[in-house]
């Protein structure tokens, strides 16, 4: 019940106030299922999984969108390297030798903090999932994503 209405505010128009700061201060009490945690990410289930294995990325830093990491700061090319591990941690942990890491932009970016989808499996929306990468840059910039559509 906790889950699911934390699942809500985190999709609604308040989590731009709320969500940042309860990943950067409140994992600690969070109710989350942690697959993974280090001082810069928690990696956890996803509450409400949209594939088979669903996982969670997520910097404890208040970074809304993935155009928000700047990579010419060492704080966040630290953090990018934390989450790359974090995602290698919980694809061993799970024995996973196929799966996805995504991450969305834009409109497809349902909550208002960067995270990123570790998925493996069926899709339980579409069946089996592939996702392809963009053919080029005019079509990451339309899709206002660089990694997948």
């Amino acid at each position: 019940m906790i889950r699911q209405w934390l699942f809500w505010v985190a999709r609604s128009r308040f989590a731009a106030f709320f969500i940042g700061n309860a990943f950067a201060y409140l994992t600690p009490v969070m109710p989350l299922q942690k697959q993974y945690e280090n001082k810069q990410v928690v990696a956890f289930r996803h509450p409400v999984p949209f594939w088979q294995t669903h996982a969670l990325i997520v910097p404890k830093k208040k970074i809304a969108s993935l155009l928000d990491l700047s990579l010419e700061q060492a704080e966040y090319q630290e953090m990018a390297v934390a989450i790359f591990q974090a995602a290698q941690n919980v694809a061993q942990q799970m024995g996973l030798r196929e799966y996805t890491v995504l991450v969305n932009g834009g409109r497809y970016q349902d909550v208002p903090q960067l995270h990123f989808h570790l998925a493996a499996g069926t899709n339980y929306q579409r069946g089996q999932e592939r996702f392809e990468p963009p053919a080029s840059w005019e079509d990451a910039a339309r899709h206002q994503t660089a990694f997948a559509y």
